[in-house]
């Protein structure tokens, strides 16, 4: 699969060696190529859904109903629904919980609360994640 970044607010969705997912400050376009725990590689979730793997860490972005961690196991909680916001911007979306993957400007990657996958406004921009 194709490996991306997802950057919200200049800053990058990272995992790193605690569970819960964190950010990392960076421009779109100046993103260091050392950062390999901003990398994920898009996976078949099945069912027209997507998973994102972090090969370096070797875990999946998983989205719960209150945070969103690292899993080591392909499940419902790590599928997304890949939700077109024109361009490179996309919301990530998760059926099992209903909820989307969120980074807002103070750098805390969080899951919004329950919203539908069509229902994505627009001028959400936490939720709204430029892949790269």
């Amino acid at each position: 699969g194709k490996i991306v970044t997802l950057n919200v607010h200049n800053r990058f969705v990272w995992m790193h060696e605690h569970w819960h997912m964190v950010s990392h400050p960076g421009k779109v376009d100046d993103y260091p190529d050392g950062w390999l725990g901003c990398r994920y590689k898009v996976v078949d979730g099945g069912n027209g859904q997507v998973a994102l793997y972090n090969e370096y860490w070797k875990m999946y972005i998983r989205l719960t109903t209150g945070d969103i961690y690292r899993n080591a196991n392909l499940n419902d909680e790590s599928r997304f629904t890949v939700v077109d916001m024109g361009g490179s911007k996309v919301g990530l979306h998760n059926a099992k919980t209903n909820r989307f993957l969120a980074l807002n400007s103070a750098g805390e990657v969080y899951v919004t609360g329950e919203l539908d996958g069509d229902q994505l406004p627009s001028n959400w921009g936490d939720a709204i994640i430029t892949v790269t």
